[in-house]
């Protein structure tokens, strides 16, 4: 037999013309330069604004920091139940709780996790991912009874007010 003939070669495999180079005189180094400094120039100012509020958005899912404003849904809705018990049982006997399990079934049905008594104060820890285990306090002393927030990223009174018992 004969010689097999080749396939002429395609046209995307033809070596690639060389680039033709760009005249580099100082007026377009002086403007690419500029740009380069004006680049990082508005990487410097906007970068740290942008991270900052990333990083509440990623951590508190909100744009500002955490205040102790934010507590107040959990202090309504998981502490004050458990507030309202000691007070009405420090108004029948006279003294406070030495623990939370002295409070079931008659005040409360159940301690839920996380709460505790030490003396006249109240504690309830927060785990919820955007609130960092900060911890929720209602102090029960009457020159400071009130309620407030302990925490990495919140510290200070929780704009709520004191709980009463109703006649």
């Amino acid at each position: 037999m004969g010689e097999e003939s080749k396939p002429p070669p395609l046209p995307y495999f033809r070596a690639t013309p060389k680039a033709k180079k760009l005249p580099y005189d100082a007026e377009f180094l002086r403007w690419r330069t500029i740009r380069f400094l004006y680049r990082i120039g508005l990487y410097a100012l906007i970068g740290p604004v942008a991270i900052y509020f990333f990083m509440n958005i990623v951590m508190f899912g909100k744009l500002t920091r955490l205040t102790p404003a934010d507590f107040v849904p959990e202090a309504q809705i998981q502490c004050l139940p458990m507030v309202r018990a000691i007070k009405q049982y420090q108004k029948d006997t006279g003294q406070w709780p030495d623990g939370l399990q002295r409070l079931v079934p008659k005040y409360i049905a159940s301690v839920p996790w996380g709460q505790d008594i030490e003396g006249t104060q109240f504690t309830q820890w927060i785990v919820e991912r955007s609130k960092f285990n900060h911890v929720i306090i209602y102090e029960f002393t009457p020159a400071a009874e009130g309620w407030s927030v302990k925490g990495y990223f919140a510290d200070g009174p929780i704009p709520l007010p004191k709980v009463t018992l109703g006649p």
